[in-house]
């Protein structure tokens, strides 16, 4: 047990390592910050309430995640295939199943980091002008993470058969999608839609907190979205990784020639 918690220590001070020269960081962390940042000057600036400007930064976060992902996630596989031809991900004695899973836990703790690290800043920041927001404020945090899992999870997929400039087009066209589901259009059809669902369930939370009606279908939603993710994972790591060899092996071999 000690052995494996010793490797996995070592997969994610590894990946840490690799991505320090790249955009990974200013992308993951820099991003939710230098939004939040515009939102606090748009504040100052524009005198509306506290909590609505908290909604409209949770809101524009969970828009376009799908696009963050697209510039983001690639990038980790991308320096395997530059720089070690893949070599590490197919030839290592771990085996390509526990390589991958390693990128996966290190780039969901980062952007669970990232997402923590700046939402709690712009709680503080509201604390220190004196207009707190109220606590129940803070647990958009596992709502976003939970909502946007499987969406996570199927970039990653893709990632790994597909281009990084057809990824980065699914993230422009799914985040443009969910300004579009945010609108009546999404009414009754959002769920059908991973994108989405951060979005519509923290602007739920948000908006409508102190109707147990709706906060309940929040938590159900979220149970089914986490299971959904989870089932997504199982699938990802025992069955699609196997049958998916030969493209995730051809789509490193462009770089090889």
């Amino acid at each position: 047990m000690s052995i494996n918690r010793h490797l996995n220590i070592r997969f994610l001070i590894s990946e840490c390592i690799k991505v320090k020269r790249s955009g990974f960081y200013p992308i993951v962390i820099g991003t939710p910050l230098i939004i939040g940042l515009c939102y606090i000057c748009y504040f100052f600036y524009t005198s509306i309430p506290i909590i609505d400007s908290y909604y409209y930064y949770i809101l524009t976060l969970t828009i376009i995640s799908p696009i963050l992902f697209s510039c983001s996630l690639y990038i980790p596989f991308e320096i395997e295939k530059k720089c070690c031809q893949g070599k590490e991900i197919f030839s290592s004695p771990f085996g390509m199943k526990k390589i991958i899973r390693g990128k996966i836990y290190f780039m969901a703790i980062t952007h669970l980091c990232a997402l923590t690290i700046s939402i709690c800043i712009y709680y503080l920041f509201a604390k220190i002008i004196g207009q707190s927001l109220p606590t129940y404020s803070l647990f958009v945090i596992p709502i976003i993470f939970l909502g946007q899992l499987f969406l996570f999870l199927l970039f990653i997929f893709l990632i790994l058969i597909l281009d990084k400039n057809v990824i980065i087009l699914i993230g422009i066209t799914a985040t443009l999608l969910n300004g579009i589901l945010m609108t009546k259009l999404g009414n009754g059809i959002w769920f059908y839609f991973p994108n989405s669902w951060s979005t519509i369930l923290s602007h739920i939370f948000l908006k409508c907190y102190n109707i147990e009606s709706y906060i309940s279908n929040v938590y159900i939603m979220l149970f089914k979205f986490s299971s959904s993710a989870i089932i997504l994972y199982l699938i990802l790591y025992y069955w699609l990784l196997n049958k998916s060899y030969f493209l995730i092996e051809n789509n490193y071999k462009k770089h090889q020639q």
